[in-house]
């Protein structure tokens, strides 16, 4: 069972006080390799609450850091994104990044009121060449309620393929133009057996390939990826995943910080 070790210099990344849109939490990032450099997409808060009925929240925005060596992170720039639409009036959070051909696709999620027909949280998808403008492409399942979602960084026949979490469950969906998707179907579920993960499941960090040949990514025969989470899942990518039955890493609180 592949086990995680915490960097002994956590946290990597906190908030500054004074600042206008990260004074309070940095949290759920998402990585990738760009340029030779790390760029970490992340989650920030500030003072700020959410508007409307419910402010016992802060709003949400998204920024973006750099490291050369994936431990060091300097030129904080928040926010990169922040709320523009009524349905994400609350906030951006959570993205997970996928490269696809020089494309980096990124998998966020909108929170925001619940007008009649619309979910509360839903998924946007925006896209970057430069991590420093990141145009939106549009909604992903407009009419679905979810979240913890992410592409897998490659093609499977020619489609892009959609993990994502209707709760409690993990789902798996292909589309070949980002709009319209079909083939959605269960792909694994929480175990009420096993503590940890009894309640309900997403993905952690997005989805690393692990096929280590020279076969095309867009080939009809499944690719390997490797889900690093709570619990590793490993599997291809139309059957039903397997799962370690011990966490991967678990939360541990040090002088009332959460690393």
């Amino acid at each position: 069972m592949l086990k995680l070790d915490r960097f002994e210099r956590n946290p990597i990344l906190k908030g500054i006080l004074g600042e206008p849109f990260h004074s309070k939490y940095i949290y759920n990032a998402g990585a990738t390799i760009y340029n030779n450099q790390v760029p970490l997409r992340y989650r920030a808060e500030a003072e700020y609450k959410r508007p409307g009925i419910d402010t016992r929240w802060q709003l949400t925005t998204l920024g973006v850091a750099t490291s050369n060596d994936g431990f060091h992170f300097d030129d904080l720039l928040c926010p990169v994104m922040v709320p523009q639409e009524e349905r994400e009036m609350w906030g951006l959070e959570d993205p997970r990044i996928s490269k696809i051909g020089n494309t980096y696709y990124l998998v966020i999620v909108q929170v925001g009121p619940h007008p009649p027909g619309e979910s509360q949280d839903s998924l946007l998808l925006a896209m970057t060449k430069d991590f420093v403008t990141f145009p939106r492409h549009g909604r992903l399942m407009p009419e679905v309620r979810q979240r913890t979602s992410g592409l897998l960084p490659a093609k499977i026949k020619g489609e892009y393929v959609l993990i994502h979490r209707q709760a409690p469950s993990m789902q798996i969906a292909y589309s070949s133009d980002l709009v319209e998707w079909h083939d959605s179907k269960q792909l694994m579920d929480p175990r009420p057996s096993v503590g940890w993960e009894g309640n309900k499941i997403g993905i952690g960090a997005q989805f690393i390939r692990t096929d280590r040949d020279d076969r095309p990514v867009d080939m009809p025969e499944p690719l390997r990826f490797r889900q690093l989470q709570l619990g590793t899942g490993l599997c291809d990518h139309d059957r039903t995943c397997d799962k370690g039955r011990d966490p991967q890493y678990e939360n541990q609180t040090i002088h009332g910080t959460l690393h």
